[in-house]
């Protein structure tokens, strides 16, 4: 099976639809498909990490399949991921990592390292 939602992980064995406003951010050399929203000019987004259906293919065989976090991206392009949750659905997700931008949006954020 060739999937097309994640040119970059072309044997994903699950269809999902990527919501308006957030984008494929996937990268052959993850352990599995992203999709991010961007909150502020490139530097803070929320990602979702669509770990594969089948547990034996996740990196993680016993853990959740979705994986929410905040990426940052310091003033030398390095990336940051903060993880903020493991849901078994992708609806679960999805509302947690909306309910997130929304509050960063608002708020902001100030990374915990």
């Amino acid at each position: 099976m060739t999937n097309l939602l994640f040119p970059e992980f072309p044997e994903y064995d699950d269809v999902l639809t990527i919501p308006r406003g957030w984008t494929d951010t996937s990268w052959h050399n993850n352990a599995c498909p992203s999709i991010a929203k961007e909150i502020t000019s490139k530097k803070l987004s929320v990602v979702i990490w669509c770990d594969y259906k089948n547990p034996s293919m996740r990196d993680f065989s016993g853990g959740q399949q979705f994986a929410v976090s905040i990426q940052t991206i310091d003033e030398l392009g390095e990336d940051h991921f903060e993880p903020m949750g493991w849901f078994e659905t992708f609806d679960n997700a999805m509302v947690f990592a909306n309910a997130l931008s929304s509050q960063l949006v608002v708020y902001g954020y100030k990374e915990r390292r």
